[in-house]
């Protein structure tokens, strides 16, 4: 009985032509045999192979659609990466030979070519000694929205595209935002949904990084919107809580943390100079009750007070629904003022005061 039995695997063998794929026998006990499907089938499409075969248990075929799909929950770049896949299935008795066929966006050239690229320019662009967590993932941050630009074509959607063709969708920004994160030594995940701007509501992807042990919300692509202008940097959308995203990004929450920390108030009760030095870096100091105002009296003095040459800008907070009041303000200068509300708190504006040159 057992030649008969690995005759009768020899012969599968034969009709399904090992020289285009691997056919792999699995057996064990209910629960490890799920488990041993799932990792080798996570490791062929890691491998970005389009096409290959599994010898599987008739009891886990019942849910593989199902496995995929939970499988590729718990791996958002992957998920991300595979534009669509299939199976077919041939049973023999308590087994059956599962073909798989899967398109991905990244060939196996282009993601080996990603993670080489991710690891060169954290080393030679992004990471400098010294710094600690918050400076990584800022640098990080930035490096993502000063090199690339949004793809206005909607034809470049991966982490390739935006490494090496500097132009993706909201999809390749937050799948290279993803890379960079992991290979520096952050938890990440990517968060597929919707978001609601001036043009409407539309499917949308971004990023949820743990930091010194806490989650915060990240959308580089916001960060860097259109038009591209060279060396701007946007902190708009950096290290937000649940709430705060929530207001304008929507998702489903199920089984993923929460990011429920107040970035500043971080910052703010950190011993570190380098985590105070973000606080004026991002601009958050706008948030301190210093350059907050509600009135347009006490915002008259301060801003009468400034040297224009000393400061040209100069960035403050004022009620975002009494914003249009700056054009009674009487200064010993021109100036101008450009304001948008304030992702983390929309009650405000966050205004930009340029001193006009002469």
């Amino acid at each position: 009985m057992r030649w008969k039995r690995s005759m009768a695997y020899l012969m599968l063998v034969g009709l399904l032509g090992l020289t285009a794929y691997m056919v792999e026998p699995l057996s064990a006990m209910a629960s490890e045999q799920s488990s041993r499907v799932e990792q080798t089938l996570l490791a062929h499409l890691e491998a970005r192979q389009p096409k290959f075969a599994l010898l599987i248990p008739e009891n886990n075929l019942q849910n593989m659609s199902a496995s995929i799909h939970a499988m590729l929950k718990d791996h958002t770049y992957l998920a991300l990466d595979i534009s669509s896949w299939r199976y077919s299935a041939l049973s023999f008795g308590a087994f059956s030979v599962v073909t798989f066929t899967v398109t991905y966006r990244e060939s196996k050239a282009e993601y080996q070519a990603v993670l080489q690229g991710v690891h060169y320019v954290l080393q030679h662009d992004i990471l400098k000694p010294g710094m600690d967590a918050y400076a990584k993932e800022k640098a990080i941050h930035d490096y993502v929205v000063l090199n690339v630009s949004y793809d206005q074509s909607l034809t470049h959607y991966t982490a390739y595209d935006a490494l090496y063709d500097r132009t993706a969708t909201c999809q390749g920004f937050a799948m290279l935002t993803d890379r960079l994160l992991r290979a520096a030594g952050f938890k990440d995940i990517i968060l597929s949904g919707t978001a609601v701007d001036s043009l409407g509501r539309a499917a949308h992807a971004w990023n949820e990084v743990k930091v010194d042990g806490n989650w915060y919300q990240l959308d580089t692509t916001w960060d860097d919107p259109i038009p591209f202008v060279k060396g701007r940097v946007l902190y708009d959308y950096f290290n937000l809580t649940n709430a705060q995203m929530g207001r304008n990004h929507f998702w489903n929450h199920a089984g993923l943390p929460i990011a429920d920390t107040n970035y500043l108030a971080q910052l703010q009760a950190s011993h570190k100079a380098s985590d105070h030095a973000l606080i004026v870096q991002t601009g958050l100091f706008a948030q301190e009750p210093q350059d907050t105002f509600t009135s347009l009296a006490k915002l008259q003095v301060d801003l009468a007070a400034i040297s224009p040459k000393s400061h040209p800008k100069y960035l403050f907070r004022f009620p975002f629904n009494e914003v249009k009041k700056l054009s009674d303000l009487h200064l010993p200068y021109a100036a101008s003022f450009n304001y948008q509300r304030d992702a983390r708190d929309p009650t405000y504006a966050l205004v930009t005061l340029t001193v006009m040159s002469s």
